[in-house]
């Protein structure tokens, strides 16, 4: 069987990437990155709205725009980088949860057709109905 990470830790993982989203807004001209990613208006967009709410009179590039990146984002590239690695990332987890669900059925599947051992507590309940007889058939004597 593989190793998979614990869903809770992509979960966590999840949330401790949202709170890392930048919360300020505003156009992206610092000199630092100016020259190496392009801001909002070079991509024909709006600057994201201060309170990070869609505007009514959103044209439609800044409403996509605004669906396919998280809140706060600061870098337009780098937001849509973000957004995407978000949804990845809550895939995976969907995935894995998945993957248990269908290894806990195929246990179940193997149980029942007598190719995994049962627990014994279930053994032991086996027993006692094997004890009592078929419906109709008296039980066996204790002793």
């Amino acid at each position: 069987m593989t190793s998979r990470p614990d869903p809770d830790d992509v979960a966590h993982i999840f949330r401790e990437e949202l709170r890392a989203v930048p919360t300020t807004t505003g156009h992206s001209e610092s000199p630092a990155r100016g020259a190496i990613f392009p801001g909002w208006a070079e991509l024909g967009l709006a600057d994201p709205p201060l309170d990070g709410k869609l505007p009514a009179n959103a044209e439609t590039a800044d409403v996509l725009s605004f669906i396919l990146m998280p809140p706060g984002t600061v870098e337009p590239v780098e937001g849509l980088i973000d957004g995407v690695r978000l949804e990845v990332q809550a895939q995976i987890y969907h995935l894995q949860r998945l993957d248990r669900q269908l290894e806990a059925a195929m246990l179940f599947r193997r149980r029942i057709d007598g190719r995994a051992p049962a627990p014994s507590s279930f053994r032991a309940e086996e027993d006692r109905v094997r004890d009592r007889g078929a419906p109709g058939e008296p039980l066996a004597d204790a002793g």
